[in-house]
């Protein structure tokens, strides 16, 4: 915990000194005073400490210092501090994500919309299933009860690179990887829940599990002195199909996985 101390104040540190340093009105000596300060604070660590670093001047794009900038890099949980301060240098503090209903054809005969229907989702993170249920009685309150046309769901608010570079690969199945997409329901994460079977090599038990996905059961359930290399695992594909494989301990009281939705359009 000492370590990460030191770390963090040596990188509040750094940022004061790229201020102090932004300030001077001579380049070389500019880049000079960065350098020095940077490398003052990562003398304080282990010559094998794991740390990138690349200061640009944002006035004329020359790099005032830079180590190991182009290794890729695990990002630490406290990159989530730069993310948050962009999103609200740009968006503002009154920023709202909207999920809008819309028609391309809105008239309404005998209780049914003519056009299609167009749910267009923003990549809201905090919509849940409950407020899409709600946007459907909206349209019962409007007096719509059938659509002539199609449902369809828009989700061309983002790229199509829905995975980031550099994720890890087993850690694609995890509720904290679903890939991202303009359509969040739920965090796009669901839950698995199972349970060993009362003899060992019998499949194990799938107490619950949603509708929306396909899971195949292939685990089995190991003996009550199973080693530790019993364990479970997930394979998966873009249409939402889940395989289970390996085993669950006869000893163990289930587990209540929580697995990344890979295709939200069939959730």
């Amino acid at each position: 915990m000492r370590y990460f101390t030191r770390l963090f104040y040596a990188s509040c540190l750094l940022v004061a000194a790229l201020i102090l340093s932004a300030c001077h009105n001579d380049q070389t000596a500019k880049q000079r005073q960065v350098s020095q300060h940077i490398q003052q604070l990562l003398n304080e660590f282990n010559d094998n400490i794991n740390i990138g670093v690349k200061v640009v001047d944002l006035s004329n794009g020359q790099t005032l210092f830079s180590k190991n900038a182009n290794r890729a890099f695990v990002p630490a949980s406290n990159l989530k501090l730069f993310t948050a301060i962009a999103a609200y240098s740009y968006l503002g503090p009154d920023f709202r994500y909207t999920t809008d209903i819309v028609s391309n054809n809105p008239t309404i005969i005998k209780g049914e919309l003519q056009g299609n229907l167009y749910i267009q989702f923003s990549g809201d993170p905090t919509f849940k299933k409950r407020h899409l249920e709600w946007l459907i009685k909206q349209l019962k309150h409007k007096g719509i009860h059938a659509i002539k046309g199609q449902v369809i769901l828009v989700d061309n608010a983002y790229g199509n690179t829905n995975l980031g570079p550099g994720w890890m690969w087993d850690d694609a199945n995890s509720c904290f990887s679903a890939p991202t997409d303009a359509i969040i329901i739920n965090h796009n994460c669901f839950s698995l829940k199972v349970a060993p079977n009362a003899k060992p090599g019998n499949p194990i038990n799938i107490i619950h599990s949603p509708k929306a996905m396909t899971i195949s059961n292939q685990a089995i359930t190991g003996p009550k002195d199973a080693p530790t290399t019993c364990r479970l695992h997930v394979r998966s594909d873009n249409n939402n199909n889940y395989v289970l494989s390996g085993c669950l301990p006869m000893q163990s009281h289930g587990r209540n996985m929580l697995l990344a939705v890979h295709n939200p359009e069939e959730q």
